[in-house]
């Protein structure tokens, strides 16, 4: 028997003059086998690069019993739409590339990737852009269900 569960999508950033501030918000995958972060930008007369970075997120506990949070880089995947769709490795030091050229970029973590290094949730970080009033949003898209349940949380 198959459980049909819809995708989850949830606003990261709303749409908004969004890339002059660094952006670190948290996904947690729950339940899902995969994770589509879809960032978007409006066209500008002056486009500016960016960095995009993807981390996993874990609690560690010392000798003593402290906890501490550990957000690590990992690697991640850009989905390339096109007549055919393709997937490039991005290595754990991110992505650079420019917003306000009309941008739509499709970028992927899994649960995984996640379970490799035992992290409870993605971090998703950009770097700022300085007095950039391009407007833009990120959103995420949780979908295959690996359980019945929440996705964004």
């Amino acid at each position: 028997m198959t459980t049909n569960i819809e995708p989850m999508i949830g606003a990261i950033k709303d749409p908004g003059a969004i890339f002059a501030t660094a952006i670190e918000e948290e996904i947690i995958l729950s339940n899902f086998k995969y994770a589509d972060i879809v960032l978007t930008s409006a066209e500008a007369e002056t486009p500016a690069d960016m960095t995009l970075t993807i981390c996993g997120k874990k609690t560690v506990t010392d000798e003593s019993g402290n906890e501490t949070e550990v957000v690590v880089p990992i690697p991640f995947q850009e989905r390339i739409m096109g007549e055919e769709l393709s997937t490039i490795s991005i290595p754990a030091t991110g992505a650079i590339f420019s917003v306000g050229g009309d941008t739509n970029r499709v970028f992927r973590v899994t649960a995984d990737d996640l379970a490799n290094g035992e992290y409870q949730c993605a971090v998703i970080k950009t770097t700022a852009i300085a007095s950039c009033e391009i407007i833009g949003a990120l959103f995420g898209v949780a979908y295959e269900p690996r359980y019945s349940g929440k996705g964004f949380e």
